[in-house]
């Protein structure tokens, strides 16, 4: 997977989809866009049931795996039960990187007890 180490600590920022601040979906897009490959800009809104609606709605571009690989999506259901957050899975399976309005683009372990907690699936881009 692509070098992506100089994302950490851009600015989380609604709907964002370049380096001066990303969302969480804005951060996949330019992670794939540095593999060579190009996700669709959905317009993220900040309405939490609007998202879950979205990604539910859109779960046939992607396929649900049993484990984790490189470059592939992760969700999360911060809203529980709506799922409104995604991340992507780094080259060692045991790390993602995401973003959020509190701590901006970081890179968290999968095993953590919050997001093991919240996790709702893995999911590989069907291109």
């Amino acid at each position: 997977m692509t070098d992506c180490i100089d994302l950490l600590g851009i600015p989380f920022k609604e709907g964002g989809r370049d380096l001066s601040g990303l969302d969480c979906w804005g951060l996949c897009m330019e992670i794939y866009r540095r593999a060579g490959k190009m996700l669709p800009d959905f317009q993220s809104p900040s309405d939490k049931k609007t998202i879950n609606k979205m990604i539910q709605e859109n779960k046939d571009l992607a396929e649900r795996i049993p484990n984790p690989e490189p470059l592939c999506l992760v969700l999360f259901r911060l809203c529980y039960p709506l799922a409104t957050h995604i991340g992507v899975v780094l080259d060692d399976c045991v790390r993602f990187i995401h973003t959020s309005k509190k701590r901006n683009v970081v890179i968290d372990r999968l095993d953590q007890i919050i997001w093991r907690n919240l996790r709702e699936g893995f999911y590989r881009w069907i291109e």
